[in-house]
């Protein structure tokens, strides 16, 4: 289901896909080996709700998205047309609405984010939802754009070896972390690595290439 939303997402125009994992999370982390999405975990995922793993990954992409999209994996089967007719919407705070029935994902502006970060209330998101009532725009959707429907995807896998192997699934996630974080330490704690191994994964890329990938300041 979550690959699933990571190529609906992708294939809609979607730039950037974070996933936020609590429990199974290193069997997520094997069953989208290979997507181009960047995984972020979330310790405490047992004594958190929904909106504690929304901020994870609010926080990992806010420097580099303008809107981003909010969902749960457990939707119903998600359509390209949802997704495109959703990002059509200008409002700063999208809701899809289907057969009178609000559901996900939620589209939100760069300043709602940053509201929905701040937000201490209760009952998550949907409170949340409920306090901003006046500016959500709810996005009727056309009949048939969730419907289930069977679809096939191109899947590539990619590995560099050099003197041995250096870039695959791992080493793609430490970049990915880097430029949503902006630093190797954040990159580490976001993927859930330490620091020295992450260090140790990006002097063997530079050294393999023969250049450096991230400038140090």
């Amino acid at each position: 289901m979550i690959r699933q939303l990571v190529r609906t997402f992708r294939a809609a125009g979607v730039e950037r896909v974070v996933v936020v994992t609590g429990l199974h999370s290193e069997q997520v982390r094997s069953e989208l080996e290979g997507e181009d999405a960047l995984l972020l975990h979330n310790p405490d995922f047992a004594h958190t709700d929904m909106l504690d793993s929304i901020k994870i990954g609010l926080r990992g992409c806010r420097s580099a998205c303008d809107r981003v999209f909010v969902t749960p994996v457990c939707i119903p089967p998600l359509t390209f047309a949802t997704v495109r007719q959703l990002m059509n919407c200008g409002a700063e705070v999208c809701v899809p609405v289907s057969n009178g029935v609000a559901g996900h994902p939620v589209l939100l502006g760069a300043q709602a984010a940053e509201a929905l970060l701040s937000y201490q209330g209760r009952e998550g998101l949907r409170g949340w939802l409920w306090q901003e009532k006046d500016r959500v725009c709810r996005v009727t959707i056309e009949e048939g754009g969730n419907a289930s429907k069977r679809s096939f995807h191109e899947r590539v896998q990619v590995r560099l070896v050099g003197e041995g192997p250096f870039f695959g699934p791992g080493p793609q996630q430490l970049l990915l972390g880097i430029r949503s974080r902006g630093s190797v330490a954040g990159a580490c704690q976001a993927i859930g690595i330490s620091y020295s191994k992450g260090r140790r994964i990006l002097r063997q890329m530079e050294r393999e290439l023969g250049f450096s990938l991230v400038d140090r300041v």
